[in-house]
């Protein structure tokens, strides 16, 4: 076994395994801005409830709430979720887990598939400094090529 605090790698007689840690520091940044903007959108309905506002006042902020929704679903996951990918002689699978991701889970046949790669694509900013994202794809047997994960 190797690997990092984020990422653990075992290859045995079974197959290979590796297991992906969401967390960042960001999700500490986030957790905060998601408890302010939840906190004043709870806020704002109830003074909206408590005046008897006009049903403009509860609509106008629902892309809001699905905003902090979203964020708060995001945030969470980065606090909880790992990702598992699993390679053994019949399978390929990958699952994110406790909390379900919106991508899914992947269970692929090893027999479908004719090659498993990593796309790097590097990112400047306008310090120009250099970051890269990275795509896990797999090309299957029939020629199309399925995006596995985004790390």
């Amino acid at each position: 076994m190797f690997g990092s605090k984020k990422m653990d790698i075992i290859e045995d007689k079974y197959g290979l395994s590796i297991k992906f840690s969401w967390f960042t520091p960001i999700a500490i940044f986030l957790a905060f801005f998601c408890v302010a903007w939840n906190s004043f959108l709870i806020f704002w309905y109830a003074m909206a409830g408590g005046m008897g506002a006009s049903w403009i006042f509860f609509l106008f902020p629902l892309i809001h709430v699905a905003v902090g929704i979203g964020l708060s679903y995001h945030t969470l996951c980065l606090f909880f979720n790992k990702t598992y990918i699993d390679v053994d002689d019949q399978h390929l699978a990958i699952r994110h887990t406790p909390i379900p991701w919106w991508k899914g889970n992947i269970n692929l046949l090893v027999d479908e598939l004719d090659q498993v790669f990593v796309k790097q694509t590097k990112h400047r900013n306008k310090n120009g400094h250099s970051n890269y994202t990275y795509i896990l794809s797999a090309q299957l047997k029939n020629g199309s090529i399925k995006n596995l994960l985004d790390i």
